[in-house]
């Protein structure tokens, strides 16, 4: 039991990881558009890539340390009380975006509601990809719990 709860750990911190960086880099294609997100001119495919991964990097970071106690709290009650249906991922995903913003706005920063938008639509992005890894088998590790017992012969 002790290893499937370890190698359950690791997969959520894995999970976690990947699910904030896809909701940030559609935060960041979102709030920049499709339009700007093109290469300037002179500008090659792999600078391209650079400046976007760049991007994305920066507010996966800014994601990651505004919305980590709401994302671990929502981790914990998923696996908890065994919840792994899309939709209580996708809902807290979208809740923990817009509280994203409010914890955003006690900065200097004001955001309207395009921010506020983007926001929970990046949170339901990041969950649905913690869901795709590893929020279909909350809880399950609480399953294996006895042994099997061994072949008769």
């Amino acid at each position: 039991m002790i290893f499937d709860l370890i190698a359950r750990i690791l997969i959520v911190c894995f999970a976690y990881f990947i699910a904030v960086f896809a909701a940030a880099a559609f935060f960041v294609l979102a709030a920049l558009g499709l339009d700007s997100v093109g290469p300037t001119a002179g500008e090659t495919t792999v600078d391209l890539a650079l400046r976007l991964g760049l991007y994305a990097g920066l507010m996966a970071s800014t994601a990651g340390a505004i919305a980590t106690l709401p994302i671990l709290l929502a981790i914990a009650i998923a696996e908890a009380f065994r919840l792994s249906g899309p939709v209580f991922h996708l809902t807290l995903g979208a809740i923990v975006g817009g509280i994203g913003v409010v914890l955003w706005e006690g900065s200097e920063a004001r955001a309207g509601q395009q921010e506020y938008v983007i926001a929970i639509a990046s949170g339901a992005v990041g969950a649905f990809v913690y869901w795709l890894i590893a929020g279909r088998k909350a809880g399950e590790w609480r399953d294996r719990t006895t042994m099997p017992a061994p072949p008769e012969a």
